[in-house]
C-alpha cells in the first residue's frame, strides 16, 4: 500500500479533496493511505511560530528549518525500517509529469512537503529532501494544491485504484500523445453521430483511428510533444528494423552452419520407483522435451530415459549443456524425495548424424486436430495428409508424446471455438504452433507470451516458417500474463503445467473480455488433477463449460460465470 504523508502549516485544506470519487474509494479499500500532519506540532514555542524573517533582507517570511526536519524525521522513524521518498514541493523543481507519476507509484512512502511564504530554509531542504517537483510554470500561495494533484496522478498508476487499469494505460500522456475523443449514448445528439468506425466491433481498426485522432490531436494543440513522439517512433522504427535484419542475419548463419549438435541428458531410475512416480515424472519431462524422448528398459530392470535438446550451431558453450541438465535434475530430484528412490542424471552432446540418425522416424508429419497436420521445415515429400492444412513447426511440440497431447487438446478446442474475428491471447506459446493455428482461422489479433527468451526465438522462426514473421496481427512478447496489460480478448489459451499456471489463474481472469462468448482454454494438467482445477476455477467465477482428455491429459473450456 502506498502511503502519502503530508506535511503542512494549513491542514485544513485537505478536508474535501480526497472524501469523494476514486481517492474515497481507494482509501476505504486500503489501496492508499493518507497521512496529514502540522508541521506546526514540531515548533518549541507557545505561539507555534514556524517561519521567519529572511537573513540578507527581503519581502516575506521564510519557514525555518527545525520544525520542517524535525516533521520529516519523525515521519521517516515512525516507518522505520522503511524509508520514506520525501518530495518538496516548489516552483523551483523539475515539471510533474506522466512518466514521475509512474515512477512515484512504485514507493511505499512519500512525503509531501508543502511550502508557505518565499520558500524553506534551504539547509532543511538539504538535510531532509530528495527532490523538488513543480506542477507548471507558475506560483501558487503555497504547496497544498500541488500536493492534491500529485497524490490524484500518482494514486490513479497504483493498481487496482482506478477500476481498469487500460484506462491508466491509454490516458493522455500514457503513450507520449494525448488522448482520442471519447463517445457515449446516444448515437446521435443534435445531429452529430458517433464515427462509424467505433460502432463497427472491429478492434484493430478502432485502435488504428485512435492512435490516428489521438496524433492529429497533438499535432494540433501540443506540436512540441508530438514532435518529440514523432522522434521516439522514429527511434523504435529503427531498432526494430536493426532487430528484424539481426535476428534474419541469425537464421541465415543457421541455415548455412555445415552441422548442428545436440544436448542429450539421460535419466536412469531404478526398478524400486512406483508406477505411478514413475508416470507422473514422464509426463512432467515430457512437457520440457524440445527435440524428442526415448525410453529403454535394461535387463536389470533399470529404466533409461533420454531427452534432446537443440544448441546452437558450431558454439554450443558446456554452460548451455549444464543449465539443460539442471532444469532436469530438479524436476528429477522433486520427485525422488517423494518417494525416497536414488536417480541418475547426465548431460553429453550427440552430432547431428547420429541424433539424426535415432530419430528420422520422430519428425516425420502428422496429424494433429480436425483442420490441421504438422510437418518439419525439411520435409520435401508428397504431402500425406490432403485433407490437412500444413503447419511447419521446428522443433516440434506436435511431434512425439507427453506434453503434445496438450498442445492438441488446445488446438481441438480453439478449432471447435473458432477464432475468425477474435483475439487470441497464447500463454506459454513455445513453438507457436497455437498462434500459428490461429492466424489461419483468421482470429483478428494474437498475442503469443512466454517466460523463455529461447521459446519466443524458437516461436518467432515458426512465424517466419510460416509467412507470418510480418504480420501485424501477431505480437510475440516475453513475460506472463502481464504482458496483456490494458488488454481483452476473447479466447485465453494457456497450454502450461497446471503447477506453475495455477498461481497465474486470477491475473489471467482480468484480460477476459466482459462478453458471454469469451472463454478460456487450459491445458497442462493431468485428468487426475481434474477436481482441483475445476475448484480452482469455479473460486475464481468461471464455469467449466466443457471438458476434453487425451491420453492421460485433459482440457478445460470454460467462461465467466454470468455467461
Amino acid at each position: 500500500m502506498l502511503t502519502f504523508h503530508i506535511l503542512t502549516l494549513f491542514p485544513d485544506m485537505f478536508s474535501g479533496p480526497f472524501s469523494e470519487s476514486i481517492l474515497a474509494r481507494a482509501l476505504e479499500s486500503k489501496k492508499i493511505d493518507i497521512d496529514i500532519r502540522n508541521i506546526r506540532d514540531h515548533t518549541h514555542d507557545k505561539h507555534h511560530v514556524a517561519d521567519d524573517s529572511p537573513y540578507g533582507g527581503g519581502a516575506g517570511m521564510v519557514m525555518k528549518a527545525e520544525p520542517v526536519v524535525e516533521a520529516i524525521e519523525t515521519v521517516q522513524a515512525d516507518i522505520a525500517p522503511r524509508q520514506a521518498h520525501v518530495i518538496y514541493l516548489s516552483p523551483q523543481g523539475s515539471v510533474f509529469n506522466h512518466d514521475k507519476a509512474v515512477e512515484l507509484a512504485r514507493h511505499d512512502h512519500l512525503v509531501l512537503l508543502c511550502g508557505r511564504y518565499e520558500g524553506i530554509d534551504q539547509r532543511a531542504l538539504d538535510l531532509v529532501v530528495n527532490e523538488e517537483i513543480s506542477i507548471g510554470d507558475y506560483v501558487l500561495t503555497g504547496g497544498e494544491i500541488p500536493a492534491m494533484v500529485l497524490v490524484d496522478a500518482v494514486s490513479r498508476q497504483v493498481p487496482d485504484v482506478v477500476g481498469r487499469m487500460d484506462s491508466v494505460t491509454d490516458d493522455s500522456f500514457s503513450h507520449g500523445l494525448l488522448d482520442w475523443p471519447h463517445y457515449t449514448r446516444p448515437e446521435v445528439f443534435r445531429g452529430e453521430r458517433v464515427p462509424e468506425v467505433l460502432l463497427s466491433g472491429h478492434h484493430a481498426k478502432i485502435m488504428e483511428w485512435r492512435w490516428a485522432q489521438a496524433a492529429e490531436k497533438t499535432r494540433r494543440v501540443r506540436p512540441e510533444l508530438y514532435k518529440l513522439w514523432r522522434a521516439t517512433e522514429r527511434e523504435k522504427a529503427l531498432e526494430a528494423k536493426q532487430e528484424k535484419e539481426r535476428q534474419r542475419a541469425e537464421r541465415r548463419r543457421q541455415r548455412e552452419a555445415t552441422s548442428m549438435c545436440w544436448i542429450g541428458v539421460t535419466i536412469r531410475l531404478t526398478e524400486d520407483w512406483p508406477e505411478v512416480a514413475t508416470n507422473d515424472l514422464a509426463a512432467r519431462l515430457s512437457l520440457i522435451a524440445s527435440q524428442g524422448w526415448s525410453e529403454e528398459w535394461t535387463p536389470e530392470g533399470l529404466a533409461v530415459w533420454k531427452i534432446y535438446f537443440p544448441t546452437p550451431p558450431h558454439d554450443a558453450p558446456p554452460s548451455e549443456g549444464t543449465a539443460v541438465e539442471e532444469t532436469v535434475r530438479a524436476i528429477v530430484a522433486a520427485a525422488a524425495a517423494e518417494t525416497n528412490q536414488p536417480y541418475e542424471v547426465e548431460s553429453a552432446y550427440v552430432p547431428a548424424q547420429d541424433w539424426m540418425a535415432g530419430h528420422r522416424e520422430y519428425f516425420q508429419p502428422r496429424v494433429v486436430s480436425d483442420r490441421f497436420a504438422v510437418a518439419p521445415p525439411w520435409f520435401q515429400g508428397q504431402w500425406p495428409f490432403p485433407d490437412h492444412e500444413r503447419l511447419v513447426i521446428y522443433p516440434a511440440m506436435a511431434f512425439g508424446t507427453g506434453s503434445h497431447a496438450t498442445t492438441r487438446l488446445a488446438l481441438q478446442a480453439l478449432e471447435r471455438m473458432g477464432c475468425a474475428g477474435r483475439r487470441i491471447f497464447d500463454l506459454g506459446t513455445g513453438s507457436a504452433l497455437l498462434t500459428i493455428a490461429a492466424a489461419r482461422m483468421d482470429a483478428d489479433a494474437v498475442l503469443a507470451a512466454d517466460i523463455d527468451a529461447d521459446a519466443l526465438a524458437n516461436a518467432r522462426d515458426n512465424l517466419t516458417h510460416n509467412h507470418l514473421d510480418t504480420d501485424n496481427a501477431i505480437t510475440l512478447s516475453l513475460g506472463g500474463p502481464e504482458t496483456a496489460e490494458g488488454q481483452e480478448f476473447d479466447i485465453i489459451v494457456a497450454n502450461i503445467l497446471y503447477i506453475h499456471l495455477r498461481p497465474l489463474l486470477p491475473a489471467l481472469s482480468r484480460y477476459l473480455a466482459r462478453e458471454p462468448e469469451a472463454r478460456l482454454i487450459l491445458t497442462g494438467f493431468l485428468t487426475a488433477e481434474r477436481d482441483t482445477v475445476c475448484a480452482d476455477i469455479t473460486a475464481l467465477g468461471w464455469t467449466p463449460w466443457e471438458w476434453s482428455e487425451l491420453e492421460e491429459w485433459s482440457a478445460v473450456l470454460a467462461g465467466r460465470s454470468e455467461s
